[in-house]
């Protein structure tokens, strides 16, 4: 308890030398909690105090964002501060609030094949590692004679003539083994929700 008013006091005090929102408080000996109204008030603790935010799953149209931030202290520790908004899917939201995103990489796909989704400045790439790692090993176990065959071709040192004869090797190949990854169930609204979010596109359809 003490703990908890201590981190409580240590806001209260931020709060009474600025005009930050702050309509609910919940403290706690880990963190204070605050809720506020809109993201323009999320966009006023940020720039206050930085940090980065985290985006919960969509829930009927609407989502959590939290910024996860700290208010420093002299000669104590800093008092670790969440301050939360309700944000729903398409609403207008501030450039500050977006580059603090922290949704650069999430792994929604857990299973069979994990699949990670990374924002990039153009839109988004989606990490295969594991599938391709599979893939790799099927190939090179199951099927080295057909890889042989390939990099026989390949090293055959004749003039281009427009035609690679590798091509239909590669072809029978790649109808030995599987391009598809799977995704089952509610992985697969993760990851759609994953993509809009990391590409700022959260309620588009």
């Amino acid at each position: 308890m003490a703990a908890a008013r201590d981190n409580e006091i240590a806001l209260e005090a931020l709060l009474s030398r600025s005009s930050l929102p702050a309509p609910t408080i919940v403290p706690s000996a880990e963190a204070v909690r605050v809720v506020v109204a809109d993201p323009d008030d999320l966009s006023m603790w940020h720039e206050e105090l930085g940090g980065e935010i985290h985006i919960g799953p969509s829930v009927e149209g609407s989502a959590v964002w939290t910024l996860h931030t700290s208010l420093p202290r002299p000669h104590a520790r800093p008092v670790p501060v969440l301050v939360s908004v309700v944000v729903v899917d398409g609403e207008a939201i501030m450039d500050d609030l977006r580059a603090a995103v922290v949704s650069d990489v999430s792994q929604p796909v857990s299973g069979p094949f994990r699949i990670s989704v990374e924002r990039i400045p153009t839109g988004v790439t989606l990490d295969l590692r594991p599938f391709v790692e599979a893939v790799l090993v099927e190939v090179f176990t199951e099927h080295p004679d057909a890889v042989a065959d390939i990099l026989d071709e390949q090293a055959d040192a004749r003039p281009y003539d427009g035609h690679r004869p590798e091509s239909l090797l590669v072809e029978r190949l790649l109808a030995e083994v599987s391009t598809r990854v799977p995704v089952y169930g509610q992985q697969c609204l993760a990851l759609a929700e994953s993509i809009r979010a990391a590409a700022g596109l959260r309620g588009a359809a």
